[in-house]
């Protein structure tokens, strides 16, 4: 972890952020991760520069740890992915308006 970061206690989830979150980041990492947590499909919008996705991909990094962390796999080990492994899917998407 790099100085300037921060340690973030989501939920059950410990977040990394680059710096200290706005409320709006905040409330945007949670639902994420309760997304995930309960298999769940979220629709999530932000105004333009409210962080969307440095709150996404390090919301996303955190789960990824603790699935990793409760399954013994280490970070170096390669799994075999079946067609009955469940996996979480992450779509993002974003439209400019100019």
């Amino acid at each position: 972890m790099l100085k300037s970061h921060k340690k973030l206690k989501l939920s059950e989830f410990e977040v990394y952020f680059p710096f200290e979150p706005y409320n709006v980041q905040n409330e945007y990492m949670e639902k994420v991760l309760k997304a995930i947590r309960d298999g769940e499909n979220a629709l999530l919008e932000s105004p333009t520069g409210t962080g969307k996705t440095i709150c996404l991909l390090t919301a996303a990094l955190s789960a990824l740890k603790v699935e990793r962390a409760k399954q013994n796999t280490n970070w170096d080990q390669e799994r075999t992915i079946t067609s009955d492994t469940p996996m979480a899917r992450i779509i993002y998407t974003s439209r400019t308006f100019s």
